[in-house]
């Protein structure tokens, strides 16, 4: 299953908080895409963003993990990312 939301404002985090479930969290994808409309607001706009999912991670979400699951996220996701190789082109 695949859900995608789409949230323009930090106060609609909470959503995502409401809605994922603990068993999803092995899954759980955030991307943030800046509005480059404004360039000269990029750092700042990439900066309040990025603390707000840091938030929601880490003082919501993570709150729903069992003891240790974190932990275990954190070194699978690091094995996954240490073992990737780029795919042959032909």
């Amino acid at each position: 299953m695949l859900n995608i939301w789409r949230v323009q404002d930090k106060e609609q985090l909470s959503i995502i908080e409401s809605t994922i479930r603990q068993k999803d969290l092995q899954k759980f994808l955030v991307m943030i895409v800046i509005d480059l409309s404004e360039p000269w607001n990029l750092m700042e706009s990439l900066t309040e963003w990025m603390s707000a999912v840091k938030d929601l991670i880490l003082e919501g979400l993570c709150k729903k993990l069992e003891v240790g699951q974190f932990d275990r996220m954190q070194t699978s996701m690091t094995d996954n990312w240490k073992l990737y190789e780029n795919p042959e082109t032909d």
